[in-house]
């Protein structure tokens, strides 16, 4: 508790902070669940639900930034470099978990977005493809594997964009705790010598 304390992260701050931290985690447990074998274990609904929880989420965190003192002096556009400072003074697991969460995002936007899958009412799975004679497009029909492959592309984009908006709403937590904007690390390295 007391790695937390030196973080300034008091009781209401802290349950923010680690709500986003683990929603972030279950979002990209969900975006790595899209590459393991077998059938696709990510439903669409549950991804959107993820999705729609970075508003309650992200919002309070910028809402909070905003009537922050701290925020301010760290994310005014004259002190560009302090919140580079700021995270570079941040407790090693921190870095190891930020880095870790933009490498794996970085995974999941490069294995990116799917076509527009669908299923029609008698259990057939398609595409619409539109190319330069058809201005509807035109419909192909989908194998079963081809279909899974397809939702399981669909769903990643989904998770991985929650997982990034639940990490800057982490960072933008112990950005507006931090009291010590003016004394960080960056303040110390300004001085010319």
């Amino acid at each position: 508790m007391d790695g937390w304390r030196s973080l300034g992260l008091e009781r209401g701050r802290l349950v923010h902070f680690l709500l986003a931290c683990a929603l972030c985690v279950v979002a990209l447990l969900l975006t790595a669940a899209t590459w393991l074998p077998g059938p696709h274990l990510v439903p669409h609904a549950v991804a959107m639900v993820l999705l729609l929880l970075v508003f309650p989420v992200c919002g309070t965190a910028f809402v909070r930034a905003l009537s922050s003192g701290g925020a301010a002096q760290l994310l005014g556009r004259e002190n560009a470099g302090r919140i580079f400072w700021f995270l570079w003074d941040l407790p090693a697991r921190l870095k190891w978990f930020y880095g870790a969460v933009f490498a794996l995002c970085l995974l999941g936007i490069a294995g990116g977005g799917g076509q527009d899958v669908r299923t029609d009412g008698h259990g057939v799975h398609y595409v619409t493809e539109k190319d330069g004679t058809d201005p509807h497009g035109r419909r192909v029909v989908l194998t079963d594997a081809e279909y899974d492959r397809a939702g399981r592309a669909e769903s990643r984009p989904f998770t991985t964009g929650a997982a990034i908006f639940f990490a800057f709403s982490s960072v933008t937590v112990l950005v507006e705790a931090s009291s010590r904007p003016l004394t960080c690390a960056r303040t110390d390295r300004e001085q010319p010598r």
